[in-house]
């Protein structure tokens, strides 16, 4: 069946954009995205890659977003040390978040 889609929009005011599970709380919250957002984006990703799982789980996006801002992040597998560093990176609240210079840091002298 044919449609007119003339009104169609992909985005809305007050919406968040991006899948749930890396999306930074602030975003839910505020619906402004910025590098902290980013960059929040960048260690769920990371920890997907170093775990293969998403890092608050899957199902509901609600569900899912509330566990990010009650900062309930999946670290089972990782060396305490990352999980520290991952926990920190992770933080929900912008202004105790470890800020990503620190963490490479950190990680760098994991390394070795």
């Amino acid at each position: 069946i044919a449609k007119d889609n003339s009104d169609y929009t992909l985005t809305s005011t007050d919406t968040a954009f991006g899948t749930p599970a890396y999306l930074d709380p602030e975003v839910v919250q505020t619906f402004k995205y910025n590098k902290e957002s980013d960059l929040w984006g960048f260690w769920t990703t990371i920890l997907f890659c170093l775990t293969s799982r998403v890092p608050y789980g899957v199902g509901d996006p609600f569900i899912i977003m509330q566990r990010a801002k009650e900062h309930n992040p999946d670290l089972e597998g990782l060396p305490s040390a990352l999980q520290d560093i991952f926990y920190s990176v992770l933080e929900p609240e912008v202004d105790y978040r470890m800020n990503t210079n620190e963490a490479l840091a950190r990680i760098r002298r994991l390394a070795g």
